[in-house]
């Protein structure tokens, strides 16, 4: 069987495209060969990239929370953050702060800590002590306390009998209500406060809150 014949005006166009092709690719040789390089790069640069940076999950105030404020599910939202940003002490797991008191404020956004709330995780910082709930006569004295500050705890005796004993020195302040309290009950006007006293006083303190009057003597 015969090579089917290429007319020759066929075959000139052809060779007029082919060089005119080389022409265009001579002319533009160096940009070319840049994009070829840049390429080249940014296919290495993706192979030897390195993975994004894990991540963990801490749990995050939805709003401003008051000192005394009663942790609540509706209070926390979980949040990513890069691995080693968030705080020491940080709450992973909610179930186990849920139902506790904040000793400080804690603003929207900001990662709970288990120095937030009561309890053994702030306690552990202060070996050797106790938290101890104490009702102060005096509930104008509330307003004079802070979290953090150091107090003497002195009981009076109500019937003036006995005099007046310092119960625990040193004690530091936990925890402020918001407002006072009035004991139906006994209709007594008085506030709680929750103090960290040393253990080996917790017996004491809590023996003359039922008997005496309390109030402190603040030594911050």
């Amino acid at each position: 069987m015969a090579d089917p014949v290429v007319p020759s005006s066929l075959l000139s166009r052809l060779r007029r495209g082919a060089g005119s092709l080389r022409r265009k690719v001579l002319v533009h040789r160096r940009g070319l060969a840049a994009l070829f390089v840049g390429l080249a790069v940014a296919a290495g640069v993706r192979a030897v990239a390195a993975p994004p940076p894990p991540a963990e999950t801490a749990w995050t105030a939805v709003r401003d929370l008051p000192a005394g404020h009663a942790l609540t599910g509706q209070d926390l939202v979980a949040t990513r953050f890069a691995a080693g940003t968030v705080p020491a002490g940080a709450v992973h797991d909610p179930g186990r702060v849920l139902g506790r008191l904040l000793v400080s404020p804690v603003r929207r956004g900001e990662p709970l800590t288990d120095a937030r709330v009561l309890g053994r995780g702030l306690l552990g910082r202060m070996p050797g002590r106790t938290a101890t709930p104490v009702r102060l006569a005096d509930p104008g004295v509330l307003d004079l306390l802070r979290v953090g500050d150091a107090v003497d705890l002195v009981a009076t005796d109500p019937q003036g009998e006995r005099a007046p004993r310092v119960v625990s020195r040193d004690a530091r302040v936990l925890l402020v209500p918001k407002s006072d309290e009035l004991d139906p009950g006994t209709g007594v006007s008085g506030g709680l406060v929750v103090l960290a006293v040393a253990s080996t006083d917790a017996v004491a303190v809590t023996s003359a809150g039922v008997a005496d009057f309390l109030t402190v003597l603040l030594r911050r």
